[in-house]
């Protein structure tokens, strides 16, 4: 949630100096970087050591995605009774130590990660409620196995351990925000964030000097607070949505333009009709459905197009293999009745103009 004073900073910790030589035994290359890892998680444990002793700072955490920040869609593997399993698509995170309470996040059913689990790399997996509601639908997740399938690297089955609530996995589309969380593998970049109980931004000096003082001298690459993060995700989004509304209002004004001049010049041009009309007592109900009644047909023709157009894209889009919100019907009917009004309500001036003038003035001008 964004009144979380929640700072992250991403230090980055440089690489080992591995043999470049084909030749090498790729097994000795990876003896160098397990050393070195570990004395990147003394690192960390140590810069986290540090931040706790200051004052202000409630709480230390580590993780590879933060709520907003960047996060991985993957095919995660369902066990089912019987031997059976079914594959969906989801949000993934990797989290370290101490994340779900860096976020205020209350653990719903089951139990956090511990450091246990990471120092030994337990094969075991959160999920939020979302993702809880979508595919065990009312059964307890906790016990469930699921695997995460990545083309980086292979995975094994996990163990569901707790579930927790939403925490904005998907900013840009709430209503897809289920996905898993599982412990982070120890690397070289990470990102360290800071529970505050004053404003998290004051404390970016200190990271980057208690990151200087370690031995391997990280070097800390950005740092954001959890409401710029929780932004940045819709700002693309808002932006477009800005920029598609202003194109449609100016499209609408032009429309409600040339439908005004349009009406406008075939009134003139029926001004002898209308008076004689007038003179031998028609009405104005009269006069306005002989004026308009072509002109509203028209526009509710194109109405009732638009709407089948929009229904008939979103079945297409369900061709798609990813997921696409289809909206809500309702709206689209509501804007078709919004742009008929606008069309009607350009006709209203000159169809004003018109039957306020008296017969003997239109056929004089005539």
């Amino acid at each position: 949630t964004p009144e979380v004073r929640l700072l992250s900073a991403q230090p980055y910790f440089g690489a080992p100096s591995v043999p470049r030589d084909p030749s090498e035994d790729s097994a000795a290359r990876r003896a160098v970087w397990q050393r070195y890892l570990i004395d990147v998680r003394s690192d960390q444990r140590t810069l986290a050591d540090r931040l706790s002793a200051i004052a202000g700072v409630r709480l230390v955490a580590y993780g590879w995605q933060f709520p907003g920040g960047d996060r991985f869609t993957a095919p995660v593997e369902i066990e089912r009774p019987g031997g059976h399993s079914e594959v969906v698509t989801t949000r993934v995170a990797e989290t370290g130590e101490n994340y779900f309470a860096a976020l205020n996040a209350t653990i719903v059913q089951g139990r956090d990660f511990t450091r246990a689990d990471f120092e030994t790399g337990a094969a075991i997996a959160i999920v939020n409620e979302p993702f809880a509601r979508r595919c065990f639908r009312g059964l307890n997740p906790v016990g469930q196995r699921i695997k995460i399938q990545r083309q980086d690297r292979g995975d094994e089955w996990r163990e569901i351990v707790g579930v927790v609530p939403d925490l904005a996995l998907n900013p840009a589309d709430p209503a897809r925000g289920d996905g898993v969380y599982a412990p982070a593998a120890p690397s070289n970049v990470v990102r360290v964030a800071v529970l505050a109980d004053t404003e998290p931004m004051r404390f970016l000096p200190v990271i980057h000097d208690l990151a200087r003082g370690l031995p391997l001298r990280p070097q800390v690459q950005w740092a954001h607070t959890l409401g710029e993060q929780m932004a940045e995700p819709v700002a693309l989004f808002r932006i477009l949505g800005i920029g598609f509304v202003s194109l449609g209002t100016v499209a609408l004004l032009l429309s409600c333009t040339g439908i005004h001049a349009i009406v406008a010049f075939s009134l003139a041009q029926r001004r002898r009709e209308l008076a004689v009309r007038m003179a031998l007592g028609a009405g104005a109900t009269t006069l306005a459905r002989a004026l308009l009644g072509r002109t509203i047909r028209q526009l509710a023709l194109g109405a009732i197009g638009g709407v089948l157009v929009a229904l008939l894209i979103a079945r297409l889009l369900d061709v798609l293999p990813f997921d696409v919100p289809q909206g809500d019907a309702w709206l689209v009917v509501m804007m078709s009745f919004v742009l008929t009004g606008a069309g009607t309500l350009a006709c209203a001036a000159p169809l004003k103009r018109a039957l306020e003038l008296r017969p003997l003035d239109w056929l004089r001008d005539s």
